[in-house]
């Protein structure tokens, strides 16, 4: 337990002391309009729809037709309240935080499938491993590059890939009209019968591009767009990255990748380059921070939620123009500051007292909420950037419906090996566990849902801004969680998050002593090939390529045998205790 209040320093801390102060507010990897981006997607969404249905990628794709507005003071009050020591945002009521089941409620993308690793493969994989469509992208790719000084930007991809007409446009000045998408636009859209490719054929000539690879080809390349400037825009985000072409068209052969871990790492390691930068908002930053507005809205009501957008599905209900709530400075920080109107109960499943058991037949959101509450580490590499961030949902377990307790006392600035990130990729995307959990329902006073040591720990942890933003040297307010009524379910039974580490092998728990221990999630020391849920269409899982994992991959991979056709056959391998520390989740009553 950590009693020293240093060491949560906040960027609002420094700010309030002078020690630090904005450049600018921070929009690196923000979606914003692209010339017939709109265009290619709705061309896509069409021809497409039953395939990308399929792929449960309709959803996110459908998803980037809109943007997404903020108010610029609320991201700047995020950004100060930020910890990157434990990736949790901190306020007077507790940590609270972006998790896994955030992100695929925004975008409903399968939490199963590999992880994303984006690298530029050799010519044997070109050749080999990958689909044809592949080689296809790296040709345009090459073409583009011929002339040019430095990588083709988005703009240049879009107007080489897609040969329609323009429809949209948003213009920089505030006094001109925009023309863009709106929800329900996709029902005035022609059948995808009536779209051939006689427009394309040039480009088709031009690339070689059998008769037979066109549908798939033509999304591949859409899909390497699309994940650079809206799933990962990372660094160069104003250009395609070749490294998107061997998932792309992966992805568009129908073979699964776990897209949300990857979205959420890098939310995490913006906001913490954000938080710990000289300079907030000069450098660094680039994520996609147009979920964290989606978040935002989600969770501190800070958006109008208007017309048809309200009745839509995922994140796309808070998307439009001019719709998020404005908020003063001053306001903004005491809104994220104080966790005042926080939902607490967006990410519960109100089924109240039924047991949740991970048997290989859970549906596609139960499966995401097993995964969400599993502590482990989110990752993902982009070319040369590899990124491996610290997943902590014990820190916030309110927002899954457990009570708060104090949360385990990690070395959050120790990292595991590299190496090791496609072995803990398999252990948080574990699928078939026989795990249980005990859903403890909705409840509408979440917030106060705290045990008595944690408030105690956490009164002496917050520390508030002073009311006056400009008296630094003013007494700071203790957090306001030790003057918090306690409910008369206090001395109840109080469903908890807790974790319990090992390095011993460990069996799996059994309930005893009347009930009151639940095995969460049992051992996890064996990383297996991520295993499509039942309510996902089986597709592909080709084996990663050794090289994609570089230098020493092999030593940390362990790939199912010959001939393993299930879960079973691939459960048969040994589990290695030495290399990889097994973790014991416990749903525990007190």
């Amino acid at each position: 337990m950590k009693e020293n209040l240093a060491s949560y320093q906040l960027l609002r801390h420094d700010i309030e002391s002078g020690r630090r102060s904005w450049a600018k507010l921070p929009l690196h990897g923000e979606f914003s309009y692209k010339p017939l981006y709109w265009e290619w997607l709705e061309d896509i969404l069409v021809r497409c729809k039953d395939k990308l249905i399929t792929l449960h990628l309709f959803d996110a794709l459908y998803a980037s037709l809109f943007l997404y507005d903020r108010c610029s003071n609320l991201i700047r009050a995020v950004c100060e309240y930020w910890c990157p020591e434990t990736n949790t945002l901190h306020t007077s009521k507790g940590e609270v935080s972006l998790s896994i089941f955030d992100i695929y409620s925004f975008l409903g993308l399968p939490i199963s499938g590999r992880l994303y690793d984006e690298v530029v493969p050799t010519q044997r994989e070109l050749a080999s491993k990958l689909p044809l469509s592949c080689t296809y992208l790296f040709i345009a790719y090459h073409k583009l590059m011929q002339g040019r000084k430095g990588k083709p930007i988005i703009e240049q991809w879009i107007s080489f890939c897609f040969r329609g007409r323009s429809k949209y446009h948003v213009s920089k000045k505030p006094d001109q009209d925009n023309r863009i998408p709106q929800p329900g636009i996709l029902s005035l859209l022609p059948d995808a019968g009536t779209r051939g490719w006689s427009d394309y054929q040039a480009i088709f000539d031009e690339l070689g591009v059998a008769t037979g690879q066109r549908t798939e080809t033509f999304l591949a390349a859409f899909l390497s767009c699309w994940l650079c400037i809206f799933i990962l825009p990372v660094r160069d985000a104003g250009c395609i990255r070749p490294g998107t072409f061997s998932i792309a068209s992966l992805m568009a052969s129908g073979v699964g990748y776990c897209l949300p871990t990857a979205v959420l790492a890098s939310i995490y390691k913006g906001l913490n380059e954000l938080s710990r930068s000289s300079h907030p908002g000069r450098g660094g930053g680039h994520f996609p921070i147009h979920f964290l507005y989606a978040w935002l809205a989600k969770n501190f009501d800070a958006y109008e939620l208007i017309g048809e957008a309200s009745s839509s599905p995922g994140m796309v209900k808070f998307s439009g123009l001019g719709r998020a709530k404005s908020f003063q400075p001053e306001e903004a920080q005491e809104l994220i500051g104080s966790g005042r109107g926080f939902r607490w109960h967006s990410s519960v499943i109100n089924r109240l007292r039924e047991t949740l058991v991970d048997d290989g037949k859970l549906s596609r959101a139960d499966f995401a909420y097993f995964v969400s509450i599993r502590s482990s580490f989110v990752t993902y590499r982009c070319e040369d950037n590899l990124s491996m961030e610290h997943y902590c949902p014990d820190r916030f377990s309110r927002q899954f419906g457990f009570y708060q307790d104090v949360p385990a006392d990690l070395d959050f600035d120790n990292l595991p090996d590299p190496e090791a990130m496609l072995r803990y990729h398999h252990m948080l995307t574990r699928y078939g566990t026989g795990s249980q959990v005990l859903l403890p329902g909705r409840c509408n006073l979440l917030e106060r849902n705290t045990t008595c040591a944690f408030r105690e720990w956490w009164s002496k942890m917050f520390v508030s801004p002073p009311c006056n933003p400009h008296a630094s040297g003013s007494k700071r307010k203790r957090s306001d969680l030790s003057d918090t009524s306690i409910s008369k379910d206090e001395g109840k039974l109080k469903p908890k998050l807790k974790i319990v580490r090992s390095g011993k092998p460990v069996e799996p728990l059994r309930s005893g002593d009347g009930g009151r221990f639940f095995p969460y999630i049992g051992t996890l020391a064996t990383p297996i090939p991520a295993v499509p849920i039942q309510s996902i269409a089986p597709l592909p899982q080709d084996e990663l390529p050794v090289e994609a994992c570089e230098p020493s991959t092999r030593e940390v991979t362990e790939l199912p045998p010959e001939g393993a056709e299930n879960i079973m056959d691939i459960l048969d391998a040994e589990p290695n205790h030495v290399e990889c520390t097994p973790f014991i989740y416990l749903f525990i009553y007190e």
